[in-house]
């Protein structure tokens, strides 16, 4: 069976995030994608893991893990998936420089801003070992004081100063939608976030419809 689950990463965007003087050490930029392909294989469910610019079509959900340096063809490659109607998940450290690791002006998340509906006013990255109370599990590594302009919140930061912000955010696209994860969740919450993009997009077989061999 085709994977309906792509994760879209980019070696030179890994390369860039390697750099000098970035906001947070803490931050490892396979680790989600890592994450993400595990917690899927645990339902069952394959993922190709792919460039950016990619050809999406057939991929049902597309998750885009820390893509911290995103030309704006390859940006527009993801929106139009999720226009298409595939359901996008893009995380923290996502769309922050431009090809030529140039910081993107116009506030964050950058590239992905208006697709998703947010806006950052404040990076936050927390400290090895450091924890932030979420309404849903908790969040490490990074955080960020948010704002949702065009998007339904649906796990916010439970402690100051964050406390009330949003830690994860959908934005409705007609069949399709574009989701946003500001903060790094424990497994748990990983878990449960992936089975609702999973359950939104209809088509992914559940684990009991799956080929056994």
């Amino acid at each position: 069976m085709d994977a309906r689950v792509a994760i879209a990463y980019d070696f030179q965007a890994q390369w860039a995030w390697m750099g000098p003087a970035m906001p947070s050490t803490g931050v490892d930029y396979p680790e989600i994608a890592q994450l993400v392909h595990r917690l899927l294989r645990e339902r069952g469910i394959t993922a190709d893991v792919v460039h950016p610019s990619a050809d999406l079509r057939g991929y049902d959900v597309i998750v885009v893990p820390t893509l911290y340096l995103v030309s704006d063809a390859d940006a527009a490659n993801l929106r139009k998936a999720a226009e298409d109607g595939a359901q996008l998940l893009v995380t923290y450290v996502s769309g922050l420089v431009d090809e030529c690791d140039h910081v993107r002006l116009g506030g964050y998340p950058g590239a992905f801003a208006d697709l998703l509906g947010i806006r950052v006013e404040e990076l936050a990255p927390l400290l090895d070992g450091q924890q932030i109370a979420l309404s849903r599990g908790t969040g490490s590594r990074w955080s960020e004081f948010a704002t949702a302009i065009d998007a339904e919140v649906l796990i916010t930061y439970a402690e100051a100063p964050l406390a009330g912000r949003p830690a994860l955010t959908r934005r409705r696209l007609g069949d399709g939608g574009a989701w946003y994860a500001g903060t790094r969740c424990d497994d748990d919450t990983w878990r449960a976030v992936l089975t609702d993009i999973v359950e939104a997009a209809s088509t992914i077989p559940e684990p009991s419809e799956l080929p056994t061999s």
